[in-house]
Order: C-alpha cells, then structure tokens, then sequence
C-alpha cells in the first residue's frame, strides 16, 4: 500500500495505487503493445467516455499506468537492451512503445470492484486487480524492481511519486491491520475488507487459486456498503448478500453480535470500546472460497 500526502483526495489514507481511467487507456494501438488480445466482459469502446463502455482491457492498462506513475513499477516484459529511458514525465503510451514492451495484462486478475455508496457527496467506482510475482526466473524483472538488489544494473526500481504519495508501505495485511486498530495508519472501509479477505490465505499459491475463481469462473459481484450501525462504539457495515443489507439495524443479536448465523451474512464490524485500540471482524457466511475455507466459517480480527 502506500500513504497519500495530507491533501488532495484521502489526504492521509493508505491505498492501493491506482487512479482514473484515462481516454488513452482505451486507445485502439494498445493491441501492439499488451500480452492478452481478448477483451472480457463489457468490452466496448472507451472513445464514448460511457462508463458501461469501458472494458476490461481498458482497466487493466490504467491499473498498469498509474501503478508505474505513482510507485514506478512496471509490469511489462523487460526491455530488450540495456539503453532503457524512463521516465515519469514522459507520456505512457509513448514510453512502452519507444522501449518496444509488452504490458503484462494477462498477470492482472480482476479481484473485487466497490461502488462508493449512494448517500456519499462524491462517489467512486472502483476496479481492484491483484497481480501474483514469483521468484521464478521468468519475474526476475518485476522482482529486480522491487528489489534492486537482485540486478543492480536494473536502472528500473520502485519509489514514491512525491505530489501524490507519501511513502511505500510493504507490510502484511495481518500488519496493516494491526496498524489501523492502534491508530497508527487511517484505510477506509472498502482497503478494511480487502486487507481481512487477504488475510484468510497462508500461501501465495492459494490466493492465485482463489483470484483466478474469481475472475474466470464466479465473477466479481460488485460491492457497495451500506452502514447499518453507526455508535461511538461500534461501525457495521452490511454488504451485497447480507440478509440485513440497505437494512439499518435492530435486533440485539445484530447490534451487540455477529448477526443471525442462520441467515446469510456479509458485514464488516468495528468496534472501539475503550476509545483507543480498535477491532475488526469480517462477518460472512456467503463468500465462496474453495479449498480455502468452509462457506459458513466466519473470520474475526482482533488486535
């Protein structure tokens, strides 16, 4: 993750790099210059800037352009010579095709998608996609970025864009978390999820596993949270597939539980009793993760 500098949008917050979806991204040369042809669902068009006509190949370009504008990685196949010019400044597009790369899209997998809620002044539609790197010979490029020891004539390696990002943040999820219940880091709702879902996983492996059920086979069902609770003590939020969702709260076993494990669940509660540590709980019984973890087994954060 990484911190935003103390203005513009999230001034503060941890996010996941990323950014809006530029009339280049949907651009008809990319086809030269990207490893997988097909588009997926909703593959439009981007030239009517129509939402619905946006595809995911158009997503999968922006994922990789701001990803290498704000953190300076870049998932593409390495350059063919030693003479590479990089640079931030230069316009994307122009930059892969003068060093003549491939963007990696086929390593990106479609992961989860949050829509800002309704109520909120200012609302977003978020696409998260998840890219897995091994320490396989073939990612010996991505790695040498990340880690610039493992090829020191790698001129290519990873930083902060200084007007939009603070500093890198390589810790954990399980640390994240720790992090944001002591209050030492702020990350909002939609991150709190994602960090408590990637937590479930032990291996790398497994993730893989379950991202690419996600994209290929059971779909990314878009989430937008809904607050069913809200106390100086305890946030809910209810999410698609909660039988309670868009439903404010009520019932005891709601407000001071987990909820009616005999319905179908699908909340993130945080509760902050003694007005400095806080916990988390990822409540839900409707997530299908297989060979990862039981439908009805429901996961708790504490720190």
């Amino acid at each position: 993750m990484a911190k935003r500098v103390p203005r513009g949008s999230f001034p503060g917050v941890h996010v996941f790099p990323g950014g809006k979806v530029d009339f280049s991204d949907g651009l008809d040369e990319w086809k030269d210059h990207i490893d997988q042809t097909s588009n997926q669902k909703n593959s439009f068009n981007l030239n009517s800037l129509e939402p619905t006509d946006i595809c995911i190949k158009d997503f999968k370009v922006c994922a990789i352009r701001e990803m290498f504008e704000e953190t300076g990685f870049l998932l593409t196949s390495p350059p063919f010579d030693d003479h590479f010019c990089n640079s931030r400044n230069a316009e994307f597009s122009d930059l892969v095709k003068s060093n003549n790369l491939s963007l990696l899209t086929s390593r990106l997998l479609y992961f989860s998608r949050f829509i800002t809620p309704e109520s909120y002044p200012r609302r977003w539609d978020v696409q998260f996609f998840m890219a897995n790197i091994s320490e396989s010979e073939e990612d010996s490029y991505l790695l040498s970025q990340i880690y610039p020891h493992l090829n020191p004539k790698n001129e290519q390696c990873m930083s902060p864009q200084n007007d939009e990002m603070e500093f890198l943040d390589w810790r954990t999820p399980d640390k994240l978390l720790d992090a944001f219940c002591d209050s030492s880091i702020f990350i909002v709702t939609p991150q709190i999820y994602l960090l408590s879902l990637l937590k479930l996983f032990n291996n790398w492996k497994d993730l893989q596993d379950f991202a690419i059920y996600k994209d290929s086979v059971d779909g990314v069902v878009p989430l937008s949270d809904y607050v069913g609770l809200k106390t100086p003590a305890t946030l809910i939020c209810t999410l698609p597939g909660d039988h309670l969702y868009s439903t404010p709260l009520k019932d005891d076993i709601d407000i001071n539980g987990h909820g009616d494990t005999d319905k179908p669940l699908h909340r993130v509660i945080i509760t902050n009793k003694n007005g400095e540590n806080k916990s988390i709980q990822l409540v839900e019984n409707v997530l299908n993760i297989p060979g990862i973890k039981s439908p009805s087994l429901s996961t708790s954060y504490k720190l």
